[in-house]
C-alpha cells in the first residue's frame, strides 16, 4: 500500500483501488481471526466418537467453518447478500484447510 499507485490490474478481477485492496486484506484477516476463533470455541472431544479414527473430522471441522462463516456474515453479508452467499463459505474452508495444514 505504500507504493505509488493508483488502479491495480490483476487480471483476475475489476480494477482495484486502495479501498479495494484494503477491503481484501481486511476480509482475509478477518477470515482467518474467525478461524482462530472457532478453533478456540469448537470441542474437539465432542466430536471423537464412534470407531473410526475419523468420526471426528466432519463435525469438528464444520463447527470451526460455520463459525467463522458465520462470523463473516454479521460484517461482510448485508448489502451482498447475493455474492456473499454464492463465495464466502467456499473462502472460509479454503483458509481452514490452508491454515490447518500450516498447523495453524
Amino acid at each position: 500500500m505504500a507504493l505509488d499507485w493508483d488502479v491495480m490490474v490483476t487480471g483476475h478481477s475489476n480494477l482495484g483501488y486502495k479501498a479495494d485492496v484494503q477491503f481484501v486484506q481486511d476480509y482475509i484477516r478477518d477470515v482467518q481471526t474467525f478461524i482462530h476463533a472457532g478453533l478456540a470455541k469448537a470441542q474437539f472431544a465432542e466430536h471423537f466418537k464412534g470407531e473410526s479414527p475419523f468420526s471426528w473430522y466432519a463435525g469438528y471441522t464444520n463447527d470451526i467453518i460455520d463459525f467463522a462463516h458465520a462470523k463473516m456474515a454479521e460484517k461482510y453479508r448485508k448489502g451482498r447478500e447475493e455474492k456473499f452467499d454464492i463465495v464466502a463459505k467456499s473462502h472460509v474452508r479454503v483458509m481452514f484447510w490452508a491454515m490447518f495444514a500450516r498447523a495453524l
